[in-house]
């Protein structure tokens, strides 16, 4: 009895190890994980934010020369390169007109001192037989004015008879005889009628087209918002889109949502304008279908960016990836024709417009001017009567006080030759001597705008650049040709910085510069130098000009030319000794904040964090919430 009790003993014990051996299996097989984790170990590195940028080679020193004047370009006395001194002539205009023009001043400068000098030694036999012959002359001018007196009378008998025949003319009413005027009217009212009809028929043709483009480009719009749609709604790859820069596809959400506003309205406008189909609503329709046509384009260009921005795993291939950018690219090539088939509508329709009202009008203008010609004729014709009479009573007047001025140059001349004959008088001297300092001034006037006909140098420099070419025209205001002072080895670049990066530069940000020229080999330093305030719109985008000067001391600043393309890292921001993660590893859950998975002893937990700045390669500074040497999930593939 008593050795069954131990057997039975010894049966219940193994009952109870194999129990206890599968539900520690079982717990074991229960707390097993169903996903496989890549990680990384938290190790402090230094972090470096850049942000890059093309831009030409400019030069520093550089100023554009012009003449003072306008004219015709004698010669070009320099080559581009050439090496020039200050004061050293460049070019002329052609000064001939100037160079006559002193030769005659001089000339009167000569007669003003020899007028001077005769009057001072007193008159000549010579100059006493020239009054007098202008006194025989002003005594015959006296005598002819009496006979025109006399001819003039019997002309204006006549003119007044033939005044008054062509208005008798003009009011006669006869139905048989119709005159030019008329004919003119008839022909301008036919010609309004026919214009009205012909490009009216061309502006409702474009109205045609125009709705008809409008609809389909609205389906096009459609389409692509939608291609966009289903990549923002596809869950599945939601953690890998854009993971390495988050502002391509926020700017694509952004776009897409206000695209699809602006469709709903262009779908209710084009409804409008078929029922009343105005050229002016379809030409606002146009510019409507423009605007929604490039905030589409802005949407899949920031898809496009969100998708090269984006990382690949077994769930979300590369092949994946490059199906998705090529629907993306396949849409913006059909948004980009889309475009460029509004805008050539829109010119079209703009056209037949102001073809249609610039005929009309001309066919009105002419419709008025004939009526104005056939009204004024007879107007015409009773103020030419008018005119001939008052005016032939005004002329008689004109040519009798010719006849006394006559007698009073006569008296003139007479008191002249008795002038010439007594001896000069004081008021005389003060005159010549003025003559003679106007002839001076006159000289100096054109020798002075001889001067400004030749280009100098202001400065010793270089000739990078001449605009005009002998025998040419100058216009005046416009650059003749662009020096370079000094040696002209001192360079900067500009650049268009987009508004999402702007914020990051700043004056004096060091720059790491290459250059297309001479290979990314050979590098240059440099520094931001200016930041324009005012921004630049390119394609609806907004940037801002950053001027950036190339350190001087570099020994190969000498390879360095005008016009290069420059290749620019600029160093926004670097932290030294940090805390980095990728940034794939971040998690965004929105409104609660930034988290990051760690892995512990088979455990993974998420870490709320604070991050700072964005740098090179996808890396993220983290201020918070993460510690050296905490293990961070990077990527999670299910089983």
């Amino acid at each position: 009895m008593k050795k069954m009790s131990v057997k039975k003993a010894v049966f219940i014990l193994i009952f109870v190890a194999i129990i206890g051996i599968i539900i520690i299996s079982v717990l074991a097989n229960k707390n097993k994980s169903k996903f496989e984790y890549t990680t990384q170990t938290i190790q402090k590195s230094d972090l470096i934010q850049t942000v890059s940028e093309t831009g030409l080679i400019k030069t520093i020193d550089s100023f554009d020369i012009s003449f003072e004047l306008g004219g015709n370009i004698k010669n070009v006395l320099v080559n581009i390169g050439d090496v020039v001194k200050k004061d050293q002539l460049l070019s002329e205009l052609d000064h001939t007109d100037s160079d006559i023009r002193l030769s005659q001043a001089s000339a009167s400068l000569d007669i003003a001192r020899a007028n001077l000098s005769k009057l001072q030694t007193g008159a000549t036999s010579q100059e006493i037989a020239i009054y007098t012959a202008n006194y025989n002359r002003a005594k015959a001018s006296y005598d002819s004015t009496l006979v025109d007196l006399q001819k003039y009378k019997i002309t204006l008998v006549e003119n007044t008879a033939q005044a008054q025949k062509t208005l008798s003319d003009l009011e006669d009413d006869s139905p048989y005889t119709i005159t030019t005027y008329e004919q003119a009217l008839e022909t301008a009212e036919s010609n309004l009628s026919n214009t009205k009809i012909t490009y009216q028929k061309a502006i409702n043709d474009s109205v045609s087209i125009s709705l008809t483009s409008s609809e389909a480009q609205a389906s096009l719009i459609n389409n692509a918002l939608d291609q966009i749609k289903s990549i923002l709604d596809n869950t599945d790859i939601e953690d890998y889109l854009s993971v390495m820069n988050k502002t391509y596809l926020a700017e694509a959400k952004r776009a897409h949502e206000e695209a699809g506003k602006m469709l709903i309205s262009v779908n209710a406008n084009t409804a409008i304008a078929k029922n009343t189909p105005d050229k002016n609503i379809v030409s606002s329709l146009l510019v409507e279908v423009q605007n929604t046509l490039n905030k589409t384009y802005l949407s899949l260009s920031n898809m496009f960016s969100a998708l090269e921005n984006s990382v690949t795993s077994s769930s979300f291939s590369k092949t994946q990836l490059d199906a998705l950018k090529a629907i993306v690219n396949t849409q913006i090539s059909i948004i980009n024709t889309s475009i460029s088939s509004v805008q050539s509508l829109s010119q079209s329709l703009d056209s037949a417009i102001l073809t249609y009202n610039t005929n009309v009008d001309a066919a009105n203008n002419n419709l008025a001017q004939a009526r104005a010609n056939l009204d004024n004729a007879l107007t015409s014709a009773k103020n030419n009567l008018a005119n001939v009479i008052n005016g032939g009573e005004q002329q008689l007047a004109t040519i009798e006080a010719r006849v006394d001025s006559a007698n009073q140059s006569l008296l003139v001349s007479q008191a002249e030759l008795n002038r010439i004959k007594s001896p000069a008088r004081t008021e005389d001297l003060s005159l010549y001597q003025a003559q003679l300092k106007q002839a001076q001034a006159e000289i100096n006037s054109i020798v002075n705008q001889i001067e400004k006909s030749k280009l100098k140098s202001p400065v010793d420099g270089i000739v990078s650049k001449i605009n005009f070419e002998a025998g040419e025209q100058y216009i005046l205001g416009r650059p003749m040709a662009t020096l370079i002072s000094g040696n002209g080895s001192e360079y900067k670049i500009e650049v268009d910085i987009s508004e999402s990066d702007i914020p990051k530069v700043e004056i004096a940000d060091q720059v790491l510069i290459t250059l297309d020229a001479l290979g990314s080999d050979v590098k240059f330093h440099g520094s931001v130098k200016f930041i324009e305030p005012a921004e630049t719109v390119i394609q609806d985008v907004i940037y801002y000009k950053v001027e950036i000067v190339i350190d001087n001391n570099n020994e190969n600043i000498h390879l360095v030319k005008p016009g290069m393309t420059a290749n620019t890292d600029i160093t926004t921001n670097e932290m030294k000794d940090i805390i980095t993660i990728p940034g794939r590893a971040i998690i965004d859950r929105n409104g609660d904040g930034k988290f990051v998975k760690t892995f512990n002893n088979e455990i993974i937990d998420e870490n709320k964090v604070e991050v700072g700045i964005i740098g090179d390669g996808g890396m993220v500074q983290i201020i918070s919430g993460l510690s050296e040497g905490d293990v961070v999930v990077t990527f999670t593939k299910e089983k």
